[in-house]
């Protein structure tokens, strides 16, 4: 298994943070979501996280973080995405594993799962063999109506 790299902004603006998110997740995030990830959407999404795996100088697996609360530690995982031609083999696993280390004990993560794709119930199903269970009651996360909201508190 390969390392996870990881990417933190410091301060609230920061160009560089922007660009190498954006870099880093792009192609992967195309693949995955048909969501291209620039400079802009980095900002508007408030990325404060991002995590990856590299093989061979390319990005195979990504996710991006956000923290919600500045009072309570609530982190939103903005998409996690495997290259196809590396998915089951443990990587999107790792990040999650990764995650867990740095938010810490006693954090909240939470994601969302799109309705009627083909992946839906796969997707659900995993993450709650990984820990995560389904928060349609959580008043602290915010969800579309196209979502499925899942949750875990880290331990």
């Amino acid at each position: 298994m390969s390392l996870v790299k990881s990417l933190v902004r410091r301060g609230k603006f920061s160009k560089w943070f922007d660009r190498r998110a954006a870099h880093t997740t792009n192609e992967l995030y195309k693949q995955g979501f048909a969501l291209p990830v620039t400079r802009r959407v980095v900002q508007h999404m408030c990325v404060s996280h991002v995590f990856w795996i590299e093989q061979d100088d390319q990005t195979v697996a990504a996710t991006m973080l956000t923290r919600l609360e500045e009072r309570e530690p609530v982190y939103r995982v903005l998409g996690l995405t495997v290259d196809s031609n590396f998915r089951r083999q443990g990587y999107g696993t790792a990040l999650l594993a990764t995650i867990d280390k740095f938010v810490g004990a006693g954090s909240t993560v939470y994601l969302c799962v799109d309705k009627d794709r083909g992946s839906t119930d796969w997707l659900v199903a995993w993450y709650t063999r990984v820990g995560f269970s389904l928060a349609y009651d959580d008043p602290r996360l915010s969800y579309g109506g196209h979502e499925i909201p899942l949750v875990k508190l880290v331990k």
